[in-house]
């Protein structure tokens, strides 16, 4: 009996020791499981942040072919731009082998000064940030233009540039180069094309330098060398002569000087009291011209050519000089005074900057037809105006800002349209379609690019039927404290507008916010006031952060102009951090409480947004992030999706 009584207790222990190892098994399972599950969540999460390394997409070099002059310095013969893609683990350029073949040689007579220089994403060549040290004498075989520099996500540009010798003789020589790889980094990647088509022709020139300060006009000013070591010219009518101004040289004009062709090169600078004559004034990239005196004729200087990164300052009242002007789309004129005679002519500007102090009211005409590289404007007299009454197109490839100054587009019929490719500030000084005390007459049509950002002065468009339109794919508009009336205003089909700021200005009352079909607006925190009216047609989409959401009659959320409609076919975005955030109510037309989509995406999965009236999705409900608290409301919605079950394309 005790042998049976033991044998069945054993027997109830080992169940019992199997039992507990059983469940110990499964809670280890349990727990294996969910510690892999969170360290996958941790794992995406990070992966989330920081897995998107850097990695180069594309290299391409491309090749300038314009002519050149003997004697000339830091010209550039070939540009390599390097595409990257990703934002975490930035890569570094150390170098590139680098050849001189298609150069009449030998090389080292003709060539010198091998250099490398960035200019970031900007794709012109200034000459302000070399990188690496110079390879003096450059040699028959390949060689290496070492410099370390960090690359940014997109595109990288890089240049290479060599010095051209003073050559004797008139036979027909060229300077041309390769980039066989690109060093990034411990590896090396070749380009697609190496050594792309073309070269640059070396002009059978003479040149002349400066060889201190002093007056153009004197011979005893100029030398064949650049030290001073050999002679100076016996006149100035020599039809191959060129005169360079060198680097870290003053000089002045104060004679009415007469010389074929006349180069200001980079930290080279000419002040001007007199008028030139010249078949070619050339200012290189960081050289600088000071014109004070007006050209009784402005044809006496056959060609202005301005580079990228050079300077003409224009002190008198006359125009712009050259028979022909090529100003490249990165060289700057700055006018410190001006008439109505310095617009009088059609011209197609690089960067244009206003700087004017003692000026009256000016007419420009449609002189700003053609802007291709930025328009800044700072002073433009005590109380003054830069104005035109033409029914015109500006194009401004660059940006528009307004740093002081006063700018009035008042056509006096029609339209007058004003295209911003990249942003439009105003820091102070003010932007109006109409002058003080007058109304206008025409209106404008004001399309302000990527980026509006209205920090301080004064923003009036008061016209009947001026607007502003946003037609960028995706646009910014941020806005501190300004006094603004504001037009029509109208978010393009297709377009994104994101607001940023307290408020975004003031619609006045006839006036109208339009959210156009497949347009976006995202307000964020920002309200749109006035006693104008908001309108987000069907296939449109609001998005907003605001705590109060959106309503039709009360004076919260992010809409509270005077009047509202919301089609029932538009979408809704309710996102950012606060919460919890109520939709707020709002109607909707033709059909009552009913939108097509719904969107929930908050910063944060515990994020909640507060249901305030009935609503009817007849699309889709997406729960991107956080959810949703009915609060006794009806809520009807067709197909219910959330982050993971929506398809990559349609995040």
């Amino acid at each position: 009996m005790k042998k049976r009584v033991t044998y069945k207790s054993r027997q109830t222990v080992r169940l019992k020791m199997r039992a507990v190892l059983v469940i110990c098994a499964v809670l280890s399972g349990l727990m294996i499981g969910s510690t892999l599950i969170v360290i996958q969540l941790f794992e995406n999460e990070t992966s989330m942040a920081s897995n998107d390394p850097m990695v180069i997409s594309d290299i391409d070099v491309f090749q300038d072919t314009l002519p050149i002059l003997k004697g000339t310095s830091i010209q550039v013969v070939l540009g390599v731009k390097i595409q990257t893609k990703g934002k975490a683990q930035h890569l570094n350029l150390a170098g590139l082998e680098l050849a001189a073949r298609g150069t009449t040689q030998p090389y080292s007579s003709f060539i010198s000064n091998a250099r490398l220089w960035s200019t970031g994403n900007n794709d012109f060549f200034i000459p302000t940030q070399q990188i690496g040290p110079t390879l003096t004498e450059i040699p028959d075989e390949n060689f290496i233009l070492t410099g370390k520099q960090t690359l940014q996500e997109g595109d990288n540009y890089f240049w290479i540039t060599f010095d051209i010798n003073q050559i004797v003789g008139s036979k027909a020589l060229q300077i041309d180069a390769e980039c066989i790889s690109v060093q990034i980094g411990t590896l090396h990647h070749d380009p697609a094309v190496s050594a792309p088509p073309g070269a640059r022709r070396i002009q059978n020139n003479q040149p002349y330098y400066s060889i201190g300060n002093g007056d153009i006009s004197s011979l005893d000013s100029w030398n064949s060398t650049r030290d001073g070591s050999g002679k100076r010219p016996t006149n100035f009518n020599q039809s191959n002569a060129t005169f360079h101004i060198q680097s870290g040289h003053i000089l002045k004009n104060n004679l009415n000087a007469c010389m074929t062709y006349l180069v200001v090169e980079r930290n080279g600078v000419l002040l001007s009291s007199s008028a030139i004559k010249s078949e070619r004034l050339e200012i290189h990239g960081g050289g600088t011209v000071v014109q004070e005196k007006a050209f009784l004729n402005p044809d006496d200087i056959t060609q202005l050519i301005i580079r990228n990164g050079g300077n003409y300052i224009h002190r008198n009242k006359g125009v712009i000089p050259g028979k022909t002007r090529h100003l490249e789309a990165y060289s700057n004129i700055v006018l410190n005074d001006y008439s109505a005679e310095t617009f009088a002519q059609q011209i197609d500007w690089g960067n244009l900057i206003i700087d004017a102090t003692s000026v009256s009211n000016t007419e420009f005409f449609n002189s700003f037809k053609n802007i291709r590289g930025s328009l800044e404007i700072r002073a433009t007299g005590k109380e003054n105006f830069l104005y035109s009454t033409a029914a015109d197109t500006i194009n401004i490839s660059g940006d528009l800002v307004i740093n002081g100054g006063r700018l009035a587009l008042i056509p006096v019929k029609d339209i007058l349209v004003v295209n911003v490719t990249k942003q439009f500030d105003l820091k102070s000084g003010s932007f109006t379609d109409a002058l003080p005390g007058k109304s206008p007459k025409g209106s404008v049509e004001f399309n302000p690019g990527t980026r509006l950002y209205l920090k301080a002065g004064e923003f009036r468009m008061t016209g009947k039927h001026s607007n502003i339109r946003f037609h960028d794919e995706y646009t910014t508009w941020i806005q501190e404290s300004v006094s603004m009336i504001l037009p029509d205003i109208t978010v393009m089909p297709g377009c994104t507008l994101k607001l940023a700021g307290k408020t975004a200005g003031y619609i006045a009352e006839n006036r109208n916010f339009t959210v156009s079909s497949t347009a976006m607006l995202d307000c964020g925190n920002t309200t749109i006031t006035g006693k104008g009216g908001f309108r987000l047609e069907q296939h449109g989409t609001l998005a907003t952060s605001h705590i109060a959401g959106i309503h039709s009659d009360t004076d919260a959320g992010s809409i509270q102009t005077k009047t509202r409609y919301y089609s029932s076919s538009s979408d809704f975005i309710f996102n950012g951090s606060s919460s919890p955030q109520a939709t707020g109510i709002f109607t909707t037309y033709p059909q009552a409480n009913t939108v097509n989509q719904m969107t929930i995406s908050k910063n944060t999965p515990a994020g909640i947004l507060i249901l305030q009236q009935d609503l009817t999705i007849t699309g889709r409900l997406i729960k991107e992030r956080g959810s949703i608290n009915k609060n006794s409301h009806k809520l009807e919605s067709g197909e219910q999706v959330t982050a993971t079950t929506i398809p990559l394309f349609q995040k």
